[in-house]
């Protein structure tokens, strides 16, 4: 609604509704979503069908950031994949690579992270022995399924942060930080299992830990070595008002 609001607010109504060829953002892009997520949970019914469809989704994106990370280090070379210092991958610009890494990073830790721990400790006791009974009575293959399943959300975790890192998305990193510290806290205060309390701790302390090394970065010069040495540590630790892709917006 607020988009609907603002598209009829300004400059061009037309930009406002289709956006522009390379972007596509505007508010027939916002109803397409929209009716995609109603059919979706339509479709969708139980954790099982989202499970395989997020999963699918992350073969995709995988595919997509190995393509560019492959180009980035001159393994293969394509039109179709673009070239430069921040990766493009089949996307065209690093800024899209940069949110739609962002997003499936996320996705692929949720769904480790939900169906590794399944358990709370507010549980009964009897429905902990009754999961434990069901899992024993489940065939071999299907245990042996879940572990590649969890493996390769693990791995798609880890190739999605490193196409995130290589895209240099100064956006995308506020964002994924944002996403890391507000789910750390709901985890924290819902009571999560201590296994993911402790990793939410951590998660929280690394990202104060990366803050305080941008502060650092920014006001003195002992750090400017590895900076130096790193494209994206430069674009994080330079971002100013001055900046021609601040002006731009």
């Amino acid at each position: 609604m607020i988009s609907l609001l603002a598209g009829f607010a300004g400059v061009s109504l037309v930009r406002s509704l289709w956006s522009t060829y390379e972007r596509m953002q505007g508010i027939v892009d916002l109803a397409h979503w929209l009716a995609f997520v109603v059919i979706a949970s339509t479709i969708f019914r139980s954790f099982n069908d989202w499970k395989l469809f997020f999963s699918v989704n992350l073969g995709v994106c995988t595919l997509v950031s190995v393509l560019g990370i492959g180009a980035h280090f001159d393994l293969w070379e394509s039109n179709l994949i673009g070239s430069s210092t921040r990766i493009q991958s089949t996307l065209g610009n690093p800024t899209y690579v940069g949110a739609y890494t962002m997003v499936n990073l996320m996705i692929a830790l949720g769904m480790a992270f939900h169906t590794w721990y399944t358990r709370r400790e507010s549980e009964p006791r009897s429905v902990v022995r009754r999961r434990r009974r069901r899992a024993s009575q489940r065939p071999e293959g299907a245990s042996e399924w879940q572990i590649w399943l969890h493996t390769f959300w693990i791995t798609s975790a880890g190739v999605n942060l490193w196409a995130l890192w290589l895209t240099g998305t100064r956006g995308a990193y506020v964002g994924m930080v944002a996403c890391a510290i507000t789910f750390a806290g709901i985890y924290l205060m819902w009571g999560a299992p201590d296994v993911l309390k402790k990793a939410s701790y951590a998660i929280v302390g690394v990202s104060a830990a990366g803050i305080i090394f941008f502060g650092l970065a920014r006001s003195t010069t002992a750090l400017d070595p590895l900076v130096d040495a790193s494209f994206t540590l430069r674009r994080v630790t330079q971002v100013s008002l001055t900046d021609a892709s601040i002006k731009g917006r």
